[in-house]
């Protein structure tokens, strides 16, 4: 895992992406770079998968002579949580916004899960309403 945060720290990016209204929110772990080796052992250590990116057609003109192709990684959701978690002692410059992810994630997911005040109202049993979730 120490190597794995080494290259998230360096070429890599943690992020958060929330759902529209209500929904869990989607953590993703990614890693740009020019190097085909590192993307197939991204994919066997971490799972998740790569693709090419041509960089020159976001600009519309064509790609510089010798450059190399970008490949870019991405894992997301419960399998980006539990790397970015088994990453994190070793993780120096993306500390803090791995953190930030996971913690916005976990609260993503318990607002998703936790009984909705509509169940509680008809619930007929105090049985009914620690069954749902709701403390009695």
């Amino acid at each position: 895992m120490a190597y794995l945060a080494g290259i998230v720290d360096g070429d890599g990016g943690i992020y958060f992406a929330p759902k529209n209204v209500g929904g869990v929110g989607t953590i993703k772990l990614t890693v740009n770079s020019t190097t085909l080796e590192l993307m197939d052992w991204l994919v066997k250590v971490a799972g998740g998968k790569y693709s090419a990116r041509d960089e020159w057609t976001k600009h519309g003109d064509r790609r510089r002579l010798g450059s190399k192709l970008c490949y870019s990684w991405s894992i997301t959701s419960e399998r980006a949580a539990i790397v970015v978690r088994a990453m994190m002692p070793y993780l120096i410059v993306k500390h803090d916004r791995g953190s930030e992810a996971l913690q916005l994630w976990q609260d993503s997911y318990q607002l998703m899960t936790r009984p909705k005040r509509r169940d509680l109202h008809t619930a007929t049993s105090r049985a009914e309403m620690s069954a749902l979730g709701w403390p009695i």
